[in-house]
């Protein structure tokens, strides 16, 4: 008999924040644990906005490489449980300054 495998993806997020030159200023990582992709990048989302915060940044663009939580983000859903609150902690960062815009990012691939 052949031992079923059991796997469990561990997920960790990582957000960085660049001026509007690209020059690098902060940056955080943390392991979130067990995780879908989706998950992740929302709550790697907040805890950019909540860096941004921190820095006393004056105006804002989020860069996202996932257009479904751009659209979760900017867009009115019914929703729940923990995507219901990192989605509203998302959205409520944003509305801190002035000027904020989430946009997703194309794959280099898709640029040619």
């Amino acid at each position: 008999m052949i031992p079923a495998l059991i796997t469990q993806v561990w997920q960790a997020l990582a957000s960085w924040v660049r001026d509007s030159r690209g020059a690098w200023l902060h940056g955080l990582a943390a392991n979130i644990g067990s995780a879908s992709s989706f998950m992740v990048k929302l709550w790697g989302l907040r805890e950019g906005l909540r860096l941004c915060r921190t820095l006393a940044i004056e105006r804002l663009v989020a860069e996202l490489d996932s257009f479904v939580v751009v659209q979760f983000t900017t867009e009115i859903r019914e929703l729940d449980g923990i995507v219901a609150a990192l989605v509203m902690d998302a959205r409520a960062l944003m509305s801190y300054w002035a000027y904020s815009q989430a946009v997703m990012l194309l794959p280099t691939s898709l640029l040619h």
